[in-house]
């Protein structure tokens, strides 16, 4: 194979080469079967126009394949499909994001509600706890009053009644 570069001529080493190896082959995973390795083939004109004179093989070479208007025209048509359809694409994605800060600002309105809801009830409580404390407060001091009575025993500076027939007055 490397006597046939060597003779080869210019025309004919540029039409064939050999496929680039993958790297499943490179690491020997995957070997070729026997005559399955072809190369490939590029086009760089016809063989008898790149053997024609060198006037002639300039306007050959300059042609280039006969599908090159064809490729570039579907590959520019490709690109603005391609955007076309990412801009489609970042629109549905922008109305998907709208309706869900649309959504997130409904759920944090209903939070702001919740909580204002739990902060009355807290306020309720500690309006609660005050009046508790303040009963309380007068419930003491009224079990004091109602105590230090009774250690005082009965009133003495009133008149007992008098005591008739050996019985206690009432």
């Amino acid at each position: 194979m490397i006597s046939q570069i060597i003779e080869a001529r210019p025309e004919d080493l540029r039409v064939w080469r050999r496929p680039p190896a993958s790297p499943s082959t490179r690491s020997g995973a995957r070997r070729p079967r026997p005559g399955s390795a072809t190369p490939a083939r590029t086009w760089t004109g016809s063989t008898t126009c790149a053997r024609k004179s060198t006037s002639s093989s300039s306007t050959c070479a300059a042609k280039g394949p006969p599908n090159t208007e064809q490729y570039q025209a579907l590959a520019a048509e490709r690109k603005v499909k391609d955007a076309e359809w990412k801009a489609l694409q970042f629109r549905a994605l922008d109305v998907q994001l709208q309706g869900l800060r649309e959504k997130l600002a409904q759920e944090e309105t209903k939070l702001e509600q919740i909580v204002a809801g739990q902060r009355e009830a807290e306020r309720e409580i500690e309006t609660g706890r005050v009046r508790r404390e303040e009963a309380a407060e007068t419930l003491n001091k009224a079990q004091a009053e109602v105590s230090g009575r009774r250690r005082a025993g009965p009133d003495r500076t009133a008149d007992p009644a008098p005591a008739r027939d050996g019985q206690p007055p009432e």
